[in-house]
């Protein structure tokens, strides 16, 4: 079973139209809450979306899903400025004698006022 639509034509968000004023409402300081976006489109507009819908369609506008893709890709790995290496951390006479033995002792004050 193909996964396309019957009319031939690609898909396409119905949040377009509203593009440029929900990427406005996300650019404001503090952003405004993708549960309040959908309100406001619901009112303003009589368009019911998720609130994930709108959350996609700014991470896809705003280019966050090509961001993440680049990171994850483990194509080319190019180090310009390798750090500079790190010496091994020395054993202490406490490593010594306790051998990683931790005893943990609950605190009996915690809570108490």
């Amino acid at each position: 079973m193909e996964n396309t639509r019957s009319h031939g034509r690609p898909w396409q968000s119905r949040l377009i139209p509203y593009e440029e004023e929900i990427l406005e409402l996300r650019r404001r300081r503090p952003p405004m809450p993708f549960d309040q976006i959908t309100a406001r489109l619901a009112t303003k507009y009589g368009m019911k979306v998720h609130l994930d819908t709108v959350h996609n369609f700014v991470k896809v506008r705003l280019g966050l899903y090509r961001e993440n893709s680049r990171k994850r890709s483990p194509g080319r790995t190019v180090v310009e400025n390798p750090p500079a290496s790190i010496p091994p951390a020395k054993e202490s006479e406490w490593d010594s004698l306790h051998n990683d033995a931790r005893i943990l002792i609950p605190n009996s004050t915690k809570g108490q006022s």
